[in-house]
């Protein structure tokens, strides 16, 4: 049996009251009661048990020090599990940036600078086609230039 369910509601409503006037061992009281059910929440929506607890202790540090703005202790758990959701949906919204990131910079790397071989061939590239256009006259070294390097349509060159 969940042990949330174990603890009835007077019972949680006073470890509340408790909690929010400053007594911690009443708040421990309520982390030991909801903690399997919380976990279970983050877990389903993490898949991740690791990460899974890590929102929870987070929700529980949290929860203690923002007890004293749950106006009614009736509705602790359903706040409990609020926070553990947002939390989680945080960590996933966090987890496919990061990963989107990862995934940027990976693509970028594999672009890797040229080899000395290819510097080579391209500096010789350059100055091949550099030969060739002193050997044309200034109109199709104009139509070549604003065509290939430009990047104008034939309407535009003239």
């Amino acid at each position: 049996m969940n042990d949330s369910l174990k603890a009835n509601t007077s019972d949680i409503e006073r470890l509340v009251r408790a909690s929010r006037a400053g007594d911690r061992d009443s708040f421990d009281e309520l982390v030991r009661i909801h903690q399997r059910r919380v976990m279970g929440l983050a877990v389903r929506m993490l898949g991740n048990v690791d990460e899974a607890a890590e929102i929870v202790q987070d929700g529980f540090v949290k929860a203690y020090l923002k007890i004293e703005k749950l106006r009614k202790p009736e509705p602790f758990e359903a706040w409990l599990l609020r926070i553990i959701a947002n939390a989680a949906i945080s960590r996933r919204k966090t987890a496919k940036i990061r990963a989107e990131k990862i995934e940027i910079v990976a693509h970028r790397e594999n672009k890797k600078a040229p080899s000395p071989v290819d510097k080579q061939i391209g500096k010789e590239l350059r100055q091949a086609i550099q030969q060739a256009m002193l050997k044309l006259s200034k109109k199709e070294v104009k139509a070549i230039s604003l065509f290939e390097i430009e990047n104008l349509t034939q309407e535009f060159i003239d």
